[in-house]
């Protein structure tokens, strides 16, 4: 019997675990041996932790009233507080990131696991769980190993955009099985195809403005540079190009009333998204289609559709999953007592440039501190 249990093992249920109570009997249930390895992935291992510019526009989702409230009761500040408390030195690079002076993820990432250990939680590790089910005022979790109770239960897992470091839906399946309400996924922070050829370009990168088109009109946009694949566009620009699209996809659906899934993302794009990137160029112009040119006296345009999203095994992160009005400013469910979710789970995405790890920090630890 513990007081609390945390399904399984990304950033946010293991800062819950430091926040909470030392006095609360703690366990992480953990699927694979390996532990928390997106925070060793965290800016190619260097772990860009947090970004001095933390702020809800940062972010897309549906609700960030709720989100400037989070990040007033545990912001970018007070975690690198903690970690100056801690003698966890870091350094700000460009664009208000924030890294470690070490330039190695595994030291924050062996820090959190002693201080979550000093606050006496408990971790299993190789425990694929089967089962979720609540009795009485228990949930009681049965993994093909064994079966553990607890009056609380945080559900602190990653998208399933990442299946090579095991991210799965299973905790999908947990929240429709409390008619949690669900908002469909789409891959975000990913490249985007398109239909012109850009292989005389490929590989190079330029910083300017993009826009993306419906119907001609400009429905966001957003300057950082832009890297040209063949028939594929990556760098900063185009992830936030993805995840706010990704967003936009979604309003679109309950305004139309349209079944979309990522399977259908080609044909739905076309069929009622009439989007484009602009992105003036300055180079390469003489080998792409004529009919993607357009110059004027000041500068020239590259006109191209949109066609697909990379596939979502591919995505930095993915969109939607749990309705933020499903939950508790404390992160705790409205429809079921004493089950919480945090960060990943939930309908919300920020950034490129390392704003997804302070949520999961600030929710963490505010999560953390009701136990």
């Amino acid at each position: 019997m513990y007081d609390l249990i945390i399904i399984w093992w990304w950033a946010s249920g293991l800062f819950c675990s430091i926040n909470a109570s030392k006095n609360s009997k703690k366990l992480i249930i953990e699927k694979q041996n390996s532990l928390w390895n997106k925070i060793l992935l965290s800016g190619w291992w260097r772990c860009n932790f947090t970004n001095l510019n933390i702020d809800p526009d940062r972010y897309f989702w549906q609700n960030k009233k709720m989100l400037a409230s989070v990040f007033h009761k545990y912001s970018n500040y007070d975690f690198m507080n903690y970690l100056d408390e801690n003698w966890i030195k870091y350094n700000i690079e460009d664009n208000g990131r924030v890294i470690l002076k070490s330039w190695k993820s595994k030291e924050l990432l062996d820090f959190l696991i002693k201080k979550s250990e000093e606050n006496n939680a408990e971790i299993q590790t190789w425990h694929t769980i089967t089962k979720v089910k609540k009795e009485n005022d228990f949930f009681k979790i049965t993994t093909e190993q064994s079966e553990f109770l607890c009056k609380n239960l945080v559900i602190s897992t990653w998208w399933i955009s990442y299946p090579q470091i095991w991210a799965t839906s299973f905790w999908i399946d947990i929240a429709k099985q409390f008619w949690l309400k669900i908002i469909p996924s789409f891959p975000a922070l990913c490249w985007l195809e398109v239909k012109t050829d850009f292989s005389s370009l490929t590989w190079s990168s330029i910083s300017w403005k993009v826009e993306i088109l419906d119907w001609n009109k400009t429905i966001y946009e957003n300057q950082w540079n832009i890297l040209f694949t063949h028939r594929w566009l990556s760098g900063p620009a185009i992830f936030n190009c993805s995840a706010w699209l990704a967003e936009y996809m979604t309003k679109k659906q309950w305004k139309f009333n349209i079944k979309i899934t990522p399977n259908e993302m080609t044909k739905k794009l076309e069929k009622f998204l009439d989007s484009s990137l602009l992105t003036p160029l300055k180079t390469g112009l003489a080998s792409l289609e004529p009919s993607t040119v357009l110059c004027s006296e000041w500068q020239q345009k590259i006109i191209t559709q949109i066609t697909n999203f990379r596939p979502l095994e591919e995505a930095k992160v993915s969109s939607g999953w749990v309705d933020m009005d499903e939950i508790k400013p404390n992160f705790e469910c409205k429809k079921v007592a004493n089950l919480f979710f945090i960060w990943e789970c939930l309908d919300i995405i920020g950034k490129t440039w390392w704003f997804n790890l302070q949520r999961a920090w600030s929710s963490g630890a505010i999560c953390g501190q009701n136990f």
